[in-house]
């Protein structure tokens, strides 16, 4: 259906399409990732090796002034639209490389977290209000802390909101058609954080 007086934004999104569209005459999901990719592999290479800390340092500072004012990040460098993924994400690159160094965007990327949580304690992808998912609400679980504002509040909710919802054999829903994989390494990761809850309850071992 034609709406009228749109005329010059469906051109310009004409535009954009054009330049991302491949030789073979498709187009992909997403041009690039690279907010998100940059924050994942930071994750990885976190303390791996005292001659990687210079070069996280340079890689850190650059996800850090890519925050945006709602204290989210996007998944790449343009893209307005922030998201609990890739925020959480960036928290954690943030918070293993130096968390004094990165306090206040840890502590606004907190607050973006704490005010899209959903009432059942799972997080959406987008905004507020919208449904919770259990890929999310792992990814955020993995960004918090018990120490946080709210934290242990938070984890625990998020927590509750995975065992939920996960089936008879073990495993939980898929997010999205082709991102099982990817929503499993998310769901590993908070399997760990429910065991270090678990240890700092019985009065076993600090987080």
């Amino acid at each position: 259906r034609l709406v009228p007086g749109h005329s010059d934004l469906v051109g310009r999104g004409i535009t954009r399409l054009q330049v991302a569209q491949r030789a073979d005459g498709g187009f992909p999901f997403i041009r690039n990732e690279s907010i998100f990719v940059t924050a994942l592999a930071g994750v990885g290479l976190a303390g791996t090796s005292p001659r990687l800390t210079g070069r996280l340092l340079e890689l850190a500072d650059r996800i850090a002034k890519l925050q945006q004012l709602d204290g989210g990040w996007g998944f790449a460098v343009g893209v307005a639209q922030t998201d609990v993924d890739d925020t959480s994400v960036a928290l954690e690159f943030l918070r293993a490389v130096d968390s004094r160094r990165y306090r206040q965007e840890i502590t606004a990327g907190l607050g973006y977290l704490r005010r899209i949580r959903g009432e059942d304690g799972g997080f959406p992808t987008y905004v507020p209000g919208a449904a919770s998912e259990v890929a999310m609400t792992a990814a955020a679980a993995n960004a918090i802390r018990p120490g946080d504002p709210e934290g242990t509040r938070t984890l625990r909710h998020a927590l509750e909101f995975l065992a939920e919802r996960q089936h008879s054999d073990g495993t939980f829903e898929q997010w999205g058609e082709l991102q099982a994989a990817y929503g499993e390494e998310r769901r590993f990761c908070a399997d760990c954080v429910i065991n270090l809850v678990g240890r700092r309850e019985r009065g076993s071992g600090p987080l």
